[in-house]
């Protein structure tokens, strides 16, 4: 029954999208400025194997948060515990919520305690030039967590002056307000912004309050473009039922910042170098109850890292990247106590184009201070059968070294376990990337990753009281994507789907690793009407493993009036009683308004 449902959605969504693209044969000019896609790069949303999430889309997300406009890309995930980016978690291609690396501008972003915390991004919507989503295995570039893919977060450059401010209103007194500024002279550059959201939640114990502070420096110098990138977040909210069933009142409070410096060098062409330094600190307060006893968690986690980059152009089309990284993660918890961990890495990585095949050939080592060295090997090719189609090919291995919190994390509920080991992949991947007349584009992907010691927090039967964490030895993860758009003068149509399958060797109850979509379809439909009016549709199903199937629409309708903009949107239409992770109720039907107003 539920495949059948699936199917006919599918059908109907296929046979939709081109009649209404016979409806216009105006085609619209939808190449990129070069500044922001090379000229060998196609019009349509992938670049170099990534798949973009333009700003069109991040300005079109619903709730404001990061974790919305990333659930828009293919083979992704968001697992929401809470409304307007409280807490989320994010699974790539059916990965666990800690198999995938979070970085801001090209510098790590994860968590060492946990990866329930790697969407604490001190970033507004206002601040972001776009998101590169890397799916499959990248720890030949990146290292540990790239393990089934990884999330780049462009964030803008000022390009003129500029203020804005958006005011949004929703349901259950939910209302946020953000303000954001740019400065551009000749040489120096300065980005603001600030954002403020509160809501009393959609049921008890989900109520909120978010901060959100970003600021960006450029320094245009002879030798030398030099970034300056500071971000403060904090969120205090209710967190019944997020993390446990069996706890009442709990609230969670943290706080998140980061600062980065990157100086990239002129150079003639042939040698470039890149530096950067980030560091990263955050605090978690969480409060819960047990059968009646209050109990109380604080955690601190210092990242600092910095890398060094050398690029070395071979000719016009070719080149190799050197790079080496140096991080050191703290943590100071009154339940784990105190811990340190270093990581250093070398790699190299080829990229070259000959005519219709284009390759990538990257090798890394990382060295942990607790389990050693670890290699990491990949390739990628796509190769031009004709001007309009190629053919994509990757493969590669990639690790994660377990979170503080599988390691060391004891209550009565969560056993961690210092000797776990980290979990390896080996991943392999082809597809077809075919566009046409300008205006359509098929993207199809299948995809195959043999993990091995995977960690997950189980039990072996379901009257046990405590989740352990465990390696729980070789699990056979394989899938295949489909992507449809079509692009024409009035709108932009898109249909997704997604099919996940995962088998373990071994029988147990999975707390994390084993719960995904195993079959997700998403259809949207963006369509400009007379004027400055805008109507943007979606509908959306998921069949999640061990789960029951829903379907989810969403409808906005928007107007400009000048530099003034109006929005009025229904989120869950049909007021679908659903949930993304076990045991935690989404809201049903919520109507918002949105204003924005650029000044100058």
């Amino acid at each position: 029954m539920i495949k059948k449902n699936f199917i006919k959605l599918s059908i109907v969504l296929i046979l939709i999208a081109p009649s209404i693209a016979k409806a216009s044969d105006v085609c619209l000019d939808i190449s990129a400025p070069a500044s922001s896609r090379s000229e060998k790069s196609p019009v349509w949303p992938y670049e170099n194997g990534a798949e973009i999430i333009e700003q069109e889309q991040i300005s079109r997300s619903g709730d404001s948060s990061i974790g919305a406009v990333l659930n828009e890309g293919t083979g992704i995930d968001i697992q929401s515990r809470g409304v307007g980016g409280v807490q989320s978690d994010i699974s790539i291609r059916g990965s666990s919520f800690q198999q995938n690396l979070i970085l801001i501008d090209g510098m790590r972003f994860n968590d060492p305690q946990t990866a329930h915390h790697n969407l604490n991004i001190p970033l507004t919507t206002l601040d972001i030039e776009r998101i590169e989503v890397l799916k499959g295995p990248y720890s030949a570039v990146y290292g540990s967590d790239a393990f089934a893919g990884v999330v780049n977060i462009i964030t803008k450059t000022p390009d003129k002056n500029r203020a804005e401010a958006e005011m949004s209103f929703s349901e259950f007194n939910t209302r946020s307000a953000l303000l954001s500024y740019d400065l551009k002279r000749e040489k120096f550059s300065q980005k603001i912004s600030v954002e403020k959201k509160k809501s009393d939640g959609f049921r008890n114990g989900t109520d909120f309050d978010i901060l959100n502070l970003f600021a960006k420096s450029n320094f245009n110098f002879p030798w030398s473009d030099l970034n300056l990138s500071f971000g403060f977040l904090e969120k205090d909210f209710g967190a019944v039922d997020f993390y446990s069933s069996v706890t009442e009142n709990d609230r969670e409070n943290i706080r998140a910042k980061f600062i980065s410096i990157t100086a990239p060098s002129r150079s003639d062409g042939t040698i470039t170098f890149e530096p950067k330094m980030y560091f990263r600190r955050h605090n978690d307060r969480f409060n819960y109850s047990y059968n009646s006893v209050d109990y109380q968690n604080k955690h601190r986690t210092d990242m600092s890292g910095g890398e060094i980059k050398l690029k070395w152009k071979l000719a016009d089309d070719a080149g190799i990247v050197f790079k080496s990284d140096y991080v050191e993660e703290k943590l100071v918890s009154s339940n784990m106590g105190d811990r340190i961990a270093v990581k250093k890495s070398l790699s190299a990585r080829y990229t070259g184009a000959f005519e219709d095949l284009n390759i990538d050939l990257g090798f890394r080592g990382d060295h942990h201070s607790y389990w050693g060295w670890q290699y990491s090997p990949s390739i990628r090719a796509d190769y031009s059968l004709s001007p309009n189609l190629k053919v994509l090919g990757m493969a590669g291995k990639s690790f994660r070294a377990p979170s503080f919190t599988e390691l060391y994390y004891q209550t009565v509920a969560n056993k961690g376990n210092s000797n776990l080991k980290p979990e390896k992949n080996w991943s392999y991947e082809a597809g077809l990337d075919y566009s046409f007349d300008k205006n359509f584009h098929i993207r199809s992907t299948v995809y195959n990753r043999d993990e091995s010691d995977l960690i997950d927090w189980v039990k072996s039967n379901i009257t046990d009281i405590a989740w352990s964490a465990k390696n729980i030895g070789k699990v056979n993860v394989w899938g295949f994507e489909e992507l449809f758009q079509a692009r024409f003068e009035s709108f932009e149509a898109s249909l997704k789907y997604s099919y996940i399958t995962k088998k373990s060797l071994t029988d147990y109850i999975s707390k994390y690793a084993l719960v995904y979509p195993k079959h997700r379809g998403d259809f949207s439909l963006n369509y400009n009407m007379l004027g400055e009016t805008c109507a943007f549709f979606k509908i959306s199903g998921v069949k999640r493993e061990n789960e029951d199937e829903y379907f989810l629409a969403d409808i906005e309708l928007s107007k400009k009036y000048g530099d003034f903009k109006l929005s009025a949107g229904v989120a869950n239409i049909f007021n679908v009683k659903y949930e993304e992770i076990p045991g935690v109720p989404r809201p049903g039907r919520l109507l918002r308004v949105t204003s924005k107003y650029r000044f100058f």
